[in-house]
């Protein structure tokens, strides 16, 4: 069986998901003072990568296939295997989070980033089907390497108790435009909760009445979302990857009606006004009326949220459902990479049997015996 053993490297904690802790090996630098040096600021980030993709190296020799998160680890763990002489195996990429910049020495540095990488990389995984033709334009990375998976649900473990408060909830710091939700919720009659540590993204819009800006921690992040009657996740256009999944995929495991500014990326995962809306980026009118709407419209609000829940329930949104959808990638190929081996040997030994009867013939005039 495959998960016998682990065949899989990775810098990618074995806590996401039971299937992943059985089938992976999570490399990480262990000991006090890596704890320190990482927290000493970005240069010790770096050299903490540094340390962490030389350890990932070593240690691949024993293993089939790699999976890394496309952080600074795992990028350099993905450059150094397409430029290092040595063996390197198959490597699927994920959380592909990608932007391109406006400085242009740094649009071209990230290009060639992505385009070295894409010599080792199997396939880099995204969560939004549109980033596959994007990223393949943006990178000048070949489709065939990009691949699409659905993002997955991040509850499982954890406790809350949901129930229908009169408040609107929205949260999260990535991308984030809560400056569209607060111009479309000035004047309404429904507190709304936003939990964010980015203050950045309120665009020093002004704060209403009705309008509650908090940092919190990720348990009470959880319980201000399960406690809501609405989730609205408006994200901020502009960018070349799509974001929230993970924010919106919660809201509707959780039986919530939900709001999603960037219709563009979410559209992989809700139906319009069958179990969610989908709005433009940026859409405040159209956001306006669809909370409206959701209020005045309770009964069709819970439909909405029970259709939501319905689609997480039944499709492949789980942590574990994810994580072997990467393996699976990883193993194919892998495996693919096996038969090319056997097919060259098989190859090779054949050259070598018809070199070997040629001279023989050219020697004694007589063919070869078996």
């Amino acid at each position: 069986m495959r998960c016998a053993r682990p065949t899989i490297v990775t810098n990618i904690p074995a806590r996401v998901s039971d299937y992943w802790r059985r089938t992976s090996h999570c490399c990480r630098l262990r000991g006090r003072l890596w704890r320190l040096v990482a927290e000493a600021g970005r240069p010790g980030r770096v050299l903490s990568a540094l340390a962490l993709t030389c350890q990932m190296l070593w240690e691949s020799r024993r293993f089939d296939a790699a999976v890394v998160a496309s952080t600074t680890s795992g990028n350099l763990f993905a450059v150094a295997q397409s430029l290092l002489p040595f063996r390197h195996i198959p490597t699927v990429m994920i959380d592909c989070l990608w932007y391109l910049p406006h400085n242009p020495i740094l649009r071209l540095l990230k290009k060639l980033q992505h385009h070295l990488a894409s010599r080792s990389v199997t396939r880099f995984v995204v969560w939004a089907s549109h980033e596959v033709e994007d990223y393949a334009r943006a990178f000048c990375i070949p489709e065939s390497k990009l691949q699409f998976l659905p993002f997955h649900t991040t509850l499982k473990g954890y406790s809350y108790t949901v129930s229908n408060r009169a408040y609107v909830f929205s949260g999260g710091n990535g991308d984030r435009d809560y400056a569209t939700l607060i111009r479309a919720v000035r004047g309404l009659s429904i507190p709304v909760v936003i939990a964010t540590a980015n203050m950045k993204a309120l665009k020093d819009e002004p704060v209403p009445g009705n309008v509650r800006v908090q940092s919190c921690s990720h348990a009470q992040f959880r319980r201000l979302m399960a406690g809501s009657a609405i989730v609205v996740v408006p994200m901020e256009g502009g960018h070349l990857h799509s974001g929230g999944q993970q924010t919106y995929l919660n809201a509707m495991a959780m039986g919530k009606p939900v709001v999603v500014c960037g219709a563009r990326g979410a559209r992989d995962y809700i139906a319009h006004r069958y179990d969610g809306i989908l709005l433009d980026h940026g859409d405040v009118d159209g956001l306006r009326r669809a909370i409206a709407e959701l209020v005045e419209r309770p009964g069709w609000a819970a439909a909405v949220g029970r259709r939501a829940q319905r689609r997480i329930l039944a499709g492949p949104y789980g942590t574990d459902d994810c994580m072997r959808s990467v393996a699976e990638l990883a193993f194919r190929a892998s495996e693919r990479r096996l038969r090319l081996g056997r097919t060259t040997q098989c190859a090779a030994a054949q050259s070598m049997e018809q070199t070997a009867e040629a001279r023989c013939v050219e020697t004694t005039g007589l063919p070869r015996r078996g």
